[in-house]
């Protein structure tokens, strides 16, 4: 049982696995599929979430979040990514948050309902009240949309466009993190 590509919010919850039951399936599949014997898909998950969580942030990310921390807006963190992975992805980059909320701690992956709703229990906040950052057109503006929240979509990158329609259009649109100093007047350096 999956989600439905072109209706992602419809049906009921699908079963919820952690990345780090889930990717050593995938990785099994794709190293039997290729024949790579010599490649362990367990050690494969743990190489690919250590380098995860030891990317760099992009440049501007500290600056933004600095910048709205200081103009008193709380800071909240909301990603598909496990409790642990997350944790060390936001100390690598040196970037803290006043609310984390990971898929792991909600057992409901992006763009769920369930997900959203849960941060917006986590800042005790209504969606109107929140603007909710993210890049992806289905995970993060089509499932913050269907709540309510306003989305400001970073779209670093042309790329394509899903191949259905997302449910969904960003609030605003900007190529990084820099257009919420514009948003949030008091945060402009």
């Amino acid at each position: 049982m999956g989600i439905d590509p072109e209706r992602p919010l419809d049906g009921p919850e699908p079963p919820f696995r952690t990345f780090q039951e889930s990717w050593p399936l995938f990785f099994g599949y794709a190293l039997d599929l290729w024949k790579v014997g010599a490649v362990d898909a367990h050690a494969a998950t743990a190489y690919l979430l250590d380098a995860l969580g030891r990317a760099p942030a992009y440049e501007e990310s500290r600056e933004v979040v600095d910048g709205i921390r200081a103009a008193g807006v709380t800071v909240a963190v909301a990603s598909n990514a496990d409790r642990g992975h997350l944790a060390a992805a936001l100390r690598g980059a040196e970037i803290s948050a006043d609310v984390v909320v990971s898929s792991e701690d909600v057992r409901a992956y992006k763009p769920r309902r369930p997900f959203y709703e849960a941060l917006l229990r986590a800042l005790d906040l209504s969606a109107a009240q929140v603007l909710y950052v993210g890049d992806h057109p289905i995970a993060d503006v089509t499932g913050a949309r269907s709540v309510g929240m306003p989305v400001y979509r970073v779209q670093r990158f042309e790329r394509e466009t899903p191949s259905h329609q997302p449910a969904f259009e960003a609030t605003w649109t900007f190529p990084d993190l820099r257009g919420l100093l514009r948003l949030i007047p008091a945060a402009a350096p």
